[in-house]
């Protein structure tokens, strides 16, 4: 052990360990919360919900239902977010609720599959806008899209393992970006309804598909695509500066606001293209620059690479957390609940969390709709689980007995896990595919792991696991968490 490390360690030893820290501001959490709720759904996903939907009005519709299900979903996690004082979301929630067990399965589900193919769906989108103005009329290469995408993680992940404070400004940053463009798409839009050009809304529920399931579909694989993100406060809750009073403050004021912003835009969309010419665009706000802005166009792309970047970040940041948590719980390496000595930040779980989003990337098949099929089957059984935990709560102890800073009127809880199971259910049945399958494969593999390492508390053979921890701390200079932190998660 050379001198550098021992201080290392020493230094952690006689502090106790190391903890996160209240660091982040409401802005910051609305920034959080908003800036990964807006990537690239909002730019692309009017297509496929005007298809499904048939008609201008039906679409609109979609939105603000889609918007009130991710409104209802947050407030429930609100009380969960005040109740469990943890690091780690739904992870966190079905562990004290459910059990080691099905704890380590949402945690090994949302880490192995989930977290990682959200941020590669992410990234992937940057490097198509990123790549787009230099190859007009084709597809960029496919090597040349993913290299943009490991690039963007590799950024992202090194922002995130130095600083929380930097990680927060270039969140604050790029959310600010796409909501200047989102502000630039509706006023242009609204700038055209001014001019009279309103035929698009005259006769708005002419075509609607009388097929419910076309909506259910719609609602499924773009309307909630758009709107996911309303859970990210709840993986950094122990970061969050004054959580009773900032947390509310954050989800009743962040995500009535993206879907307000979201029936804005489409609207705006409506007032330039007609059902037709929205239908035939590959990307819808692209099409609407070329039309509004004329020369100064190429602001939306630009704009909508930037606001896939900062969802990116969003995404990372709180994925960091969770691997964090697993840590801490033993249900993963405990070294990487280790943090940065000096920085105090998750710094293994950063990279652990970067690792697995770049070999997300890199296998051929990795396209944005076979990513949004694992993530969507994957998420939405891991969100009917947290729901039910807020049932669980209300009779089980210790919770049982809290006082609850913030309460939720049960039958809301119970709606959401219905919607919850609902969204699981119905893509099976009306659109089977070998992904669910796979993701289902996935989520049950992780009793391969989970039995001899963490039910018979096994060790690896000659010391590996020793070995690679004191690799992380002397070249990584992490150190472990204090006692207090991890009684708390």
């Amino acid at each position: 052990m050379d001198s550098k490390r021992s201080s290392i360690i020493s230094k952690a030893s006689s502090a106790g360990g190391v903890k996160l820290q209240r660091n982040l501001t409401v802005w910051g959490g609305i920034a959080l919360v908003v800036g990964t709720m807006i990537g690239s759904g909002i730019f692309v996903s009017p297509t496929g919900i005007l298809k499904e939907s048939g008609s201008v009005g039906s679409s609109l519709i979609i939105w603000v239902i889609t918007g009130a299900i991710s409104t209802l979903c947050a407030l429930c996690y609100i009380e969960l977010g005040l109740l469990v004082d943890a690091t780690g979301a739904e992870y966190s929630y079905c562990n004290d609720a459910y059990g080691s067990l099905i704890g380590f399965l949402v945690g090994w589900t949302l880490i192995i599959m989930a977290k990682p193919a959200g941020l590669a769906v992410m990234v992937t989108a940057f490097a198509d806008y990123t790549s787009a103005p230099f190859y007009p009329g084709c597809d960029a290469p496919e090597v040349l899209k993913k290299f943009l995408s490991i690039c963007a993680i590799m950024f992202i992940m090194i922002v995130n393992g130095l600083s929380v404070k930097a990680s927060e400004r270039m969140q604050i940053i790029f959310t600010v970006v796409k909501l200047v463009l989102i502000s630039a798409i509706i006023i242009g839009g609204f700038a055209e309804i001014a001019k009279g050009n309103t035929e698009n809304f005259e006769n708005a529920f002419e075509g609607t598909n009388p097929s419910i399931s076309a909506w259910e579909t719609v609602a499924i694989y773009n309307g909630m695509w758009s709107y996911d993100g309303w859970n990210q406060l709840n993986f950094v809750s122990q970061e969050l500066i004054n959580p009773e009073r900032n947390f509310p403050l954050v989800i009743i004021g962040g995500i009535p606001l993206v879907t307000l912003l979201y029936l804005l835009v489409n609207v705006s969309y409506f007032t330039v293209m007609s059902p037709s010419e929205l239908l035939q665009s590959p990307a819808v706000a692209t099409t609407f620059g070329a039309k509004v802005f004329g020369s100064f166009a190429w602001i939306v792309p630009v704009g909508v690479a930037c606001s896939t970047f900062g969802s990116s970040n969003g995404e990372a940041f709180t994925s960091a957390r969770l691997v964090y948590a697993a840590g801490g719980n033993g249900h993963f390496p405990r070294f990487l609940a280790y943090l940065s000595n000096e920085r105090l930040t998750p710094l293994m779980a950063v990279v652990f969390n970067a690792i697995i989003g770049i070999l997300m990337v890199l296998p051929e098949s990795s396209n944005i709709e076979n990513l949004l099929d694992y993530f969507s089957f994957a998420m939405w059984t891991i969100y009917a689980l947290t729901f039910i935990s807020i049932i669980v709560f209300r009779y089980r102890k210790p919770y049982c007995d809290v006082e609850r800073k913030f309460k939720i009127w049960l039958p809301l809880p119970i709606l959401a896990a219905a919607i919850s199971l609902y969204l699981v259910i119905a893509p099976l049945i009306e659109e089977p595919s070998l992904a669910y399958l796979l993701a289902t494969c996935i989520i049950f593999g992780g009793l391969i792991f989970y039995i001899p390492f963490v039910y018979l508390d096994w060790n690896l053979p000659f010391g590996i696991y020793n070995k690679v921890e004191i690799f992380c701390q002397k070249y990584f200079e992490v150190v472990p968490v204090s006692a207090e932190e991890l009684k708390t998660e």
